[in-house]
């Protein structure tokens, strides 16, 4: 439901009803690791989960509001807790649709998210024209992340690390990937929410990969003794 809220809150709750800013929710899902439309629409169901936990867990059963209001120890603990149910209850959804049911158009939010956004054949080449170009190929496809998507949300943080991985990924889970060929031929892949759980597993079972991680961490004591040796010399 709509409601005036404070900058950047993206829900809130009176333990009768649940509110969800919906510009919030827009802006605030960018930073997804995954295309546009997918990180709006997991960020809103998270926020409407998390609200909707809050009322679930019973939170408003408190020995004194004036004791907890303020309580970041209090605060923390029950925001810790909302936000795992609500974890868990987007884990089962994944159990019966890999998508999180995300729709081809996100109606209200999709109109709020456009309605500062210029079209696309005026934004300068750079790293916001290709997100917008990746959120159109997944639009297109169906699919909601690219392979350095995969790659962050397997917690391969580091560039160097996901660059590396990104033909592991390729070779073990092509096969499960929404595939659009661009006008000059070249295939881009991309996979769902659903398909991380698989690629981890097929990882996880990977012999490659395992060497791959090996050579990592070789290549990491090594550039340590060099930084060592440096300060030796200095």
């Amino acid at each position: 439901m709509p409601r005036e809220h404070k900058r950047g809150v993206r829900g809130c709750t009176n333990y009768y009803r649940v509110w969800l800013n919906l510009e919030a929710i827009a802006f605030g899902g960018r930073g997804s690791n995954c295309s546009r439309q997918a990180g709006v629409w997991k960020q809103m169901l998270k926020t409407a989960f998390h609200e909707f936990a809050h009322i679930a867990l019973k939170h408003w059963r408190i020995p004194s509001q004036k004791d907890a209001w303020g309580n970041k120890e209090w605060n923390f603990k029950h925001e810790q807790q909302a936000d795992n149910q609500a974890e868990a209850w987007m884990m089962r959804i994944l159990e019966y649709n890999d998508r999180l049911y995300q729709p081809d158009f996100l109606g209200v939010v999709d109109i709020v998210r456009r309605r500062r956004e210029p079209p696309i054949k005026e934004i300068p080449r750079g790293s916001y024209f290709v997100d917008r170009l990746q959120s159109y190929r997944c639009h297109i496809t169906g699919g909601q992340l690219s392979v350095s998507d995969v790659a962050v949300n397997l917690h391969i943080k580091s560039y160097e690390k996901r660059f590396k991985a990104y033909g592991l990924i390729h070779k073990i889970a092509d096969d499960l990937a929404r595939v659009h060929v661009d006008s000059a031929g070249r295939r881009h892949h991309f996979w769902v929410w659903g398909d991380i759980p698989v690629i981890a597993r097929r990882l996880a079972s990977c012999y490659e990969f395992h060497e791959f991680i090996e050579r990592l961490k070789k290549e990491k004591e090594e550039h340590i003794k060099n930084l060592k040796n440096e300060e030796i010399l200095f």
